[in-house]
């Protein structure tokens, strides 16, 4: 066999030799790792900018898509002009590095120019949509335009042969994949947290224009070919063997391909959203899961297509199993996670990472690589074509991305919406059981035998391999009581309503409860307190609906306007459906304004201001959430308050370590110069806290309602359960005050988003029982700490206070006390602390006389 066949070397220089072969794809592989990573950090600084929500992210990332399908078609249509391809691909790395340096610039112009336009187009979220878009595509397509066309511009220096097309491109598109997992691991996994996003970006930068000089210089010691305008290893192909598929199923093979595969990233992250941790650990491993075995699916074309008879039966026995093995991933994900458990146990970081990854590999990584075996095999039947290689590739991959174009859309804004996550998965593999019997069908001398095998499986397909009989959300009628009222499935979430006993409950994505009825006393305090904290609060705004108990409180208050936002937009049907006995008329005020936006992004892009802000509950390690304890976020809500506005941020202590905390307060009052700590109850083991900060400094007024009025104490004990707390007791000191409690450290800021990596370990160690969250008796001594050093009588938060009503403080930390050992099964000692909270009380009220 001629070497040029081995595809090893090449007689006429046409191809590398080699060492070279090696260093160019080392290139790709730097390339396809470095891409990734720019990738994630475009679509993160855009998400901050113009928000998380479903619909955003899905076209945030079909404008990059779009970018790279433009560069792919218009450069692979020029490669086969370029005298020295590689050292075009040089030129188009470089343009990658200045079009992303100016990516990284502009981003500032843009936080100037978003605001105008926000306000110009919110109140039509259609044209808004467009806005985003807009901006995205202005930020995103030119150096995604310059790096669709590295693949093709390659592609022609390997194989200016395009007999070797089949054999060399598979395998470049194979190891630039490879690069991508790489870059996606590293991108989800260390380099954020090891170097913040700046440095990390500054460092792809690097990376880039090292790639093109190195490519610039391998480039110069390629043989000088015929500068005519027709490639002359194209002219020299004898134009006697005809291709085995015309242009047109080709292409719609490569549309159907990329539409499929990228539609199915969406529902499948979608799918494992309803069983896993949901960090940006577990959002990496199903990443690089994903592109792993897309990058082993074209290893394994270069490894099968040339030694197969008829390519174009292989294709067909491939679409034919990725329908199969797609259809059947729903079934083995419901028998892997047992009926879609929450998944993890009591296992730490390190082991969840791995249980996830076998996981992913066991549900996903099977149709995955076969999915990943279809394109490379479209462009090995495309080598019969008598075009150039960059032509070919560079066509046929701007067709593959326009498909993932329509499969990211189609997923993110409709699939799910119209056939639930279960029927979406199955219409998807339906779509390749299709593709088969259409292929079949255009064959010449299609025999009824030869057509009955994918009819039988699309058959298969419709009757037993039904995902549609499965359950939706996971619940427990025997052990929790648990039936469910209602499901909504949308791009944005899965959204249930439960019914759990006498409360219902309201949750996302299986496991996440964003609150009920049963906690009903907390959720309305979570509203009462902050509003009372203002003398007079005119216009609120909430970020975060949940049930809308918390903002339905407002609407006691002489206010003006109740601003809240929602990230999916069917928590808000949810909550006017199922809650509206509990939410105090919030959905007929004409005072309220609900919709479904990104918080962040509104405050941040919004020209309006607010007595009191509201954050609401969020478990810290879910992936975007840890934005919102982030410096950045606290800056945009203390611009958005008028002078005296107060913020309040509810914390959950059962999910954060005290390290933690205080790296929240820390970071909080970095902004304002002013933080106090409120209990958002009594409870011993899932206590919540909030943080109250002031754009502008003062004491808590004499004369604030606060003094005078009381709260329901939520208690399991029936002989106090109609007890009422005074609301001052829950006041747990001034953080700020004594600043030697609160560890010198970082901040959490956007560049470093400390909290988003550090409490998904937290909540990983803590199930391993390697550590313990910020309740209990640590909480408790924390609380008698603050007390201690910063006295009532000191605190100049207090300061306008008069002893009996200092007195109340004492109280909270008594009934804390009570609370605590309560749980720790010492009823005597906590009988003793609740006598010490009532005689507290009793001075207060002026039963007793004051000390």
């Amino acid at each position: 066999m001629p070497c040029s066949e081995r595809g090893l070397v090449s007689v006429d220089g046409s191809s590398p030799a080699g060492w070279r072969l090696i260093s160019v794809l080392s290139l790709l592989f730097a390339s396809g790792g470095v891409g990734l990573v720019y990738e994630v950090l475009w679509l993160r600084e855009l998400a901050l900018l113009l928000g998380s929500t479903a619909h955003a992210a899905a076209i945030l990332l079909a404008v990059f898509f779009l970018g790279l399908a433009a560069g792919g078609h218009f450069w692979g249509r020029r490669a086969s002009y370029w005298v020295k391809p590689l050292r075009g691909y040089a030129y188009l790395e470089a343009a990658v590095a200045l079009t992303a340096l100016a990516a990284f610039s502009i981003t500032d112009l843009y936080t100037f120019i978003y605001p105008f336009l926000f306000n110009a187009f919110n109140t039509i979220p259609g044209i808004l949509l467009a806005v985003k878009a807009g901006l995205a595509l202005l930020l995103l397509f030119p150096p995604a335009f310059f790096m669709g066309g590295t693949l093709p511009a390659l592609s022609e220096h390997l194989a200016r042969n395009p007999a070797l097309l089949g054999r060399r491109v598979t395998v470049a598109y194979a190891v630039n994949t490879l690069g991508a997992a790489l870059g996606a691991g590293l991108a989800g996994f260390y380099l954020p947290l090891a170097l913040g996003y700046s440095k990390t970006y500054q460092l792809a930068l690097v990376i880039t224009v090292s790639i093109a000089l190195l490519a610039w210089v391998l480039g110069g010691k390629q043989q000088r070919l015929s500068s005519t305008k027709k490639n002359p290893n194209v002219a020299q192909q004898p134009a006697t063997k005809q291709p085995a598929l015309t242009p047109v199923i080709i292409r719609s093979l490569a549309l159907l391909s990329g539409g499929v595969t990228l539609g199915l990233e969406v529902l499948w992250t979608h799918m494992f959203a309803q069983v896993l941790q949901n960090s940006v650990y577990t959002f990496a491993v199903i990443l690089v899961i994903f592109l792993l075995s897309l990058g082993l699916g074209s290893i394994a074309t270069r490894i099968l297509a040339p030694r197969t008879a008829n390519p174009v039966t292989g294709l067909l026995r491939i679409l034919i199993l990725a329908g199969l093995l797609v259809g059947l991933s729903p079934l083995v994900f419901h028998w892997t996670t047992n009926g879609m458990t929450y998944m993890g146990g009591s296992a730490g970081l390190t082991v969840y990472v791995f249980q996830v990854l076998l996981l992913a590999m066991i549900t996903i990584g099977p149709p995955t690589l076969i999915l990943g075996m279809v394109f490379p095999w479209i462009l090995f039947l495309a080598k019969d074509y008598h075009t150039s290689t960059g032509h070919t590739v560079g066509t046929l991959y701007a067709i593959n991305t326009a498909g993932a174009i329509v499969g990211v859309l189609g997923a993110g804004f409709f699939a799910i919406d119209w056939l639930g996550l279960w029927g979406a998965i199955r219409f998807a593999a339906i779509l390749n059981l299709f593709a088969a019997l259409v292929l079949q069908n255009t064959r010449p001398q299609t025999s009824r035998a030869g057509v009955l095998v994918p009819l039988t499986a699309l058959l298969l397909m419709l009757t037993l391999f039904d995902p549609g009989r499965l359950p939706v959300v996971r619940i427990q009628p025997l052990v929790a009581a648990e039936s469910l009222l209602e499901v909504r499935e949308s791009g944005a979430g899965t959204v249930a309503v439960i019914r759990r006993g006498d409360s219902l409950r309201l949750k996302v994505n299986n496991h996440y409860v964003l609150g009920g009825t049963g906690a009903l006393q907390v959720e309305v305090l979570q509203g009462h307190l902050p509003l009372l904290l203002h003398d007079n609060p005119q216009s609120v705004f909430f970020l975060g609906l949940g049930t809308g108990i918390t903002a339905g409180a407002a609407l006691d208050y002489q206010v003006q306007r109740v601003l809240v936002t929602e990230l999916v937009p069917q928590v808000i049907e949810m909550a006017r459906d199922y809650f509206e006995p509990y939410i105090n008329g919030l959905f007929n005020d004409p005072r309220v304004t609900v919709i479904a936006e990104d918080g962040h992004s509104y405050l941040a892009a919004s020209n309006e201001s607010f007595d009191v802000i509201v954050g609401d509950l969020f478990v810290p390690w879910r992936k975007g959430t840890g934005t919102l304890y982030s410096r950045e976020h606290f800056q945009v809500v203390h611009n958005s308050l008028t002078d005296d506005g107060v913020f309040v941020q509810w914390l959950p202590l059962y999910q954060l370590s005290r390290s933690e905390y205080e790296l929240i307060t820390r970071t909080l009052l970095d902004v304002f110069p002013q933080v106090t700590l409120w209990r958002g109850d009594f409870n011993a083991k899932r206590p919540i806290i909030g943080l109250a900060a002031r754009k502008a400094p003062q004491p808590l007024s004499e004369q604030s309602q606060m003094l005078r009025l009381m709260a329901e104490r939520k208690t399991q004990d029936p002989q106090r359960a109609r007890q009422r707390v005074p609301l001052l007791a829950h006041y747990a000191g001034n953080p700020g005050a004594p600043r030697h409690l609160l560890a010198a450290g970082p901040l959490n800021t956007s560049d470093h988003p400390l909290i988003a990596y550090r409490t998904a370990a937290t909540q990983r160690q803590q199930r391993a029982k390697t550590i313990s969250w910020f309740v209990g008796d640590a909480l408790l001594m924390y609380f008698a700490e603050l007390q201690q050093t910063m006295p009532a009588v000191l605190d100049p938060y207090l300061a306008e206070l008069n002893t009996a009503q200092l007195s109340l403080i004492k109280a909270g930390l008594a009934l804390h006390n009570s609370e605590v050992l309560e749980a720790l099964d010492q009823s005597e000692e906590a009988q003793t602390m609740e006598r010490v909270y009532q005689n507290q009380v009793d001075r207060y009220l002026g039963l007793l006389p004051a000390d």
